[in-house]
């Protein structure tokens, strides 16, 4: 049986999934699979950008057209740096427990221009996404009390998806 939930706090939306990753049976599709690592696709025409949760074999589509399947970078070069940041802050219980992120060894530009769109954390069973805005920072923080942290992905409008693993 599958549940999903979705909770808005603060601009961060969650959403939390505790559908195991292989093939399961809905009254809709019998051949269905849960994503077991987080994919994002792209609109070529809009720029909409979606994560895929579930794969019944059917293309996704945006403007009448196929999406582009975005592969993350997950090494900076060059000038500008992309890599989510991660450390970890408070404890509870002595387990760490807030993950604050940041983009870039220096600080991403955040201008109408050039900017982040969204941070993504991807846990074990579930992901968190914090949307930005131009007049925001290049940072989120994340609660990672109830699952095991594995990725953190972000989105840059120009220079697309970049993501860094969690050990």
């Amino acid at each position: 049986m599958q549940k999903l939930d979705l909770v808005a706090s603060q601009k961060a939306l969650y959403f939390c999934s505790e559908v195991p990753t292989s093939k399961h049976n809905t009254s809709n599709n019998k051949n269905q699979m849960i994503m077991k690592n987080l994919v994002f696709y792209r609109c070529p025409h809009c720029g909409n950008v979606i994560v895929k949760t579930v794969d019944s074999g059917v293309p996704v589509v945006c403007c009448g057209q196929a999406m582009e399947k975005l592969v993350p970078h997950t090494e900076d070069s060059g000038m500008e740096k992309h890599l989510p940041i991660v450390e970890r802050g408070c404890k509870i219980a002595s387990q760490d427990c807030t993950l604050q992120v940041r983009i870039g060894s220096t600080e991403h530009p955040m201008t109408p221009e050039h900017h982040i769109q969204f941070i993504c954390l991807e846990n074990q069973n579930s992901f968190q996404i914090q949307p930005l805005t131009p007049t925001d920072k290049p940072r989120a923080e994340f609660c990672s009390c109830k699952d095991m942290p594995v990725a953190v992905y972000e989105y840059c409008n120009i220079h697309g998806l970049w993501k860094t693993e969690i050990r």
